[in-house]
Formats: C-alpha cells, sequence, structure tokens
C-alpha cells in the first residue's frame, strides 16, 4: 500500500512538473502509477489533497531542518531559511512552480492553510521564533511585535514567491528578496548597532 502510494506521489509530482496543476487528471494519474481511481482516492484523495501531501512532505523535510537548528543568532537564522528553502526549490523548480502557481486557485485557503492561509504559512512559526531571538538577545527594542513582523516578511516573501513562479526572476532573486524583506523587517524595529549591521547586509545583497 505505501509502494503505491508512493508510486502516486512521484507520478503526480512529474505530472505537475510537465504539464502543471490544472492539467492533473487523477484518472491519467492512476493509469500512470499503476493503479485504479477508485484505489488513488482511497490512498490519497482528490487533486487538491494530492498537492497538499507534496507540499506537506516537503516542508517536514525543512522543518526537521530547522528543529535541529542550534541555538543561533537571528542574523543567522534568516540566512538559514532563505538558503535552504531556496536550495530545496532548485532542485525540482518546475515542481515547485507549479505548486506555487496551482495554490492560487484553492477555493478555501482558511480550510487548507490555517487561518494564515498561504503556500508559506508553514513558515510563520519560525519566523515569528526569528524576530521572538532577536528580541531576547537586545537586537531589537521590542515596540513591535514579533507576530506583526512576521507577517510582514511573509507578505513580501508571498510576492517574490508568484514572481519566481511566474519566471518573472530567477532562483537566486527570489533568494535575494526573502533576505532583504527579512533584514529591513529586522531593520524596522533594531537596535543602533544591530541596525548598522543590518544595513551593511543589505549593501552587500
Amino acid at each position: 500500500m505505501e509502494k503505491r502510494r508512493q508510486r502516486i506521489l512521484a507520478e503526480a509530482r512529474r505530472a505537475i512538473a510537465e504539464h502543471g496543476f490544472q492539467e492533473l487528471n487523477t484518472r491519467s494519474l492512476a493509469k500512470s502509477a499503476g493503479v485504479s481511481q477508485p484505489t488513488l482516492y482511497n490512498l490519497i484523495g482528490n487533486k487538491d489533497q494530492i498537492l497538499l501531501l507534496l507540499i506537506s512532505e516537503t516542508m517536514k523535510t525543512l522543518d526537521g531542518r530547522w528543529d535541529e537548528m542550534p541555538d543561533v543568532d537571528a542574523l543567522t537564522m534568516a540566512e538559514v531559511i532563505a538558503e535552504d528553502s531556496t536550495t530545496l526549490f532548485g532542485k525540482d523548480e518546475d515542481f515547485y512552480r507549479g505548486a506555487l502557481i496551482a495554490n492560487e486557485y484553492f477555493s478555501d485557503q482558511e480550510m487548507i492553510w490555517g487561518k494564515n492561509g498561504y503556500f508559506t504559512s508553514w513558515a510563520l512559526p519560525l519566523t515569528i521564533n526569528m524576530y521572538r531571538r532577536a528580541q531576547e538577545t537586545g537586537k531589537t527594542k521590542g515596540k513591535i511585535k514579533a507576530e506583526d513582523l512576521a507577517e510582514q516578511t511573509l507578505a513580501a516573501v508571498r510576492i517574490a514567491s508568484r514572481d519566481w513562479a511566474l519566471r518573472l526572476i530567477p532562483l537566486a532573486e527570489f533568494r535575494k528578496q526573502m533576505l532583504r524583506s527579512m533584514y529591513i523587517t529586522l531593520a524596522a524595529d533594531a537596535k543602533p548597532s544591530f541596525h548598522k549591521q543590518l544595513i551593511e547586509k543589505l549593501t552587500a545583497l
């Protein structure tokens, strides 16, 4: 059963990368995976559930990496988040572009992703933790809530992710925009010495 499930997911990933999510057909997918359509539904579900499962399994890979991250400073966290996520996307750009575009077609974002509703919402707790760490270590003033800073960052990342998915920018530029959004948001609440360090980081980009 697990082998058939993984075969379905592998075929779904290939089909999304080659033709896009909108062209994904469960009947054709079942045939290419060597299972019946009822079996496909029993093992995984409909098109939306297939995509969500593919994405969630990917996010577990990133979450596992970040869970093991040592107690590092906020800047290091920002750079690891940007580097790890874009490195992962670079391993299968066509699939992740398709996944991001497909996400825009979901009719009920809140039902799928929770109240924050979007592909990037999986990163919200991690981003909040990054801003809290900056406050706890005295890098920022704490006048702006970590939750608000994180929401602002993800709003900027969402725009960058759309541009990358639509092939308006390369992956390297997507990474740069992710970093820029985190540096600028940190700078909004930074103490003078940290603010200077962030400006240097922004200039280096």
